[in-house]
């Protein structure tokens, strides 16, 4: 019995490595604020702030499609039981 597999579905561990990278990033942001705070205020907080909202924005996006290809996965495999 064959089955259909939707490819553009499946997830593996590159869509992992893409949300670990803008953890990494927001890490690397927020070492910056902490370091502009011991030195007082600088001009560049506010789009600091702002670049750390469309990260974790974007790596929640990234989490939800990586969730439902999971499930995708999981559903394929238990169709095959």
């Amino acid at each position: 019995m064959k089955k259909d597999i939707d490819f553009s579905k499946i997830v593996n561990e590159d869509d992992v490595v893409d949300i670990e990278d803008n953890i990494k990033g927001v890490i690397v942001l927020l070492d910056g604020l902490v370091e502009a705070e011991q030195r007082g205020s600088h001009k560049f907080q506010e789009h600091s702030y702002k670049a750390l909202q469309t990260v974790l924005d974007n790596s929640l996006n990234q989490l939800n499609n990586i969730k439902m290809g999971i499930d995708y996965m999981d559903s394929k495999i238990r169709e095959n039981i």
